[in-house]
This record gives structure tokens, sequence and C-alpha cells, in this order.
């Protein structure tokens, strides 16, 4: 996808920068794909158990957007370069690549069977 974004652009970028910056980009994505989620699934009629999931997640977007807003602030004062900005967003691309698989396993679940996918998935991305 992001390949597709500087092709379009016909930009001539350095080939590590690209690289670097086609690995954070998914982050975009995955982003929207959990708010979209939380928007949607956050309604009564998805059962309580969504409900909780959705505020969690709510939570950890929180979390999130503090981190970027973190990030701004160390790029608008000049002490922020591409390689900060990946070390500092590493754990945040493993933890939203997650919770966006967790959204696509719960999106037509409820209840019980999405209890289920939540142990499942944690059982799969647990160390051992």
């Amino acid at each position: 996808m992001s390949n597709a974004i500087f092709s379009n652009l016909k930009l001539k970028i350095e080939t590590s920068l690209r690289q670097m910056t086609n690995k954070i980009l998914p982050l975009c994505s995955y982003h929207d794909r959990i708010e979209i989620f939380i928007n949607l699934h956050s309604n009564f009629e998805y059962g309580l158990v969504n409900q909780a999931l959705c505020c969690a997640l709510q939570s950890l977007m929180r979390e999130y957007i503090l981190l970027i807003n973190q990030l701004d602030s160390e790029f608008l004062k000049g002490e922020l370069n591409l390689q900060k900005l990946w070390y500092y967003l590493q754990p945040s691309l493993k933890i939203m690549e997650s919770l966006v698989k967790l959204t696509y396993d719960a999106e037509k679940s409820k209840g019980g069977a999405l209890l289920n996918k939540i142990y499942q998935l944690m059982s799969e991305s647990t160390d051992q």
C-alpha cells in the first residue's frame, strides 16, 4: 500500500528512508481500522462483551494518541528524526498489529464466542 503512495507521487527518496517510512505507515491504517471497530461495535446491540472490548480499545487508543502528541512535540522542538521516530513507534506497531487482528477476528462475534477469540489471540501472542 505505501509503495503505491510513493510511486503515485513519483518522489525520488533515498531507499533507506523509503524502507523506514514503509515500516511506519501501516500504523495509520491500523489506527483507522481500530477506530472504525470501536465506533461500530460499542453500540448496545453488539452486547456487553463488545462494549467492554471497545472500552479497553479506546483506552489503548488514548495512550497511542498521547504518544503521537509527545512525538509531535519533539518534532516541533527539532529533536525528532526518522530513526528516533521508528525507535519510539516499534512497540506500538506490534501492539496495534495484534489489535487489528483482534478486530478482524471479533468482527462477527458476540458474548462467549468473542471471549474465546480474545483468549485464543492472547494464547497465540504470549511468549512462553
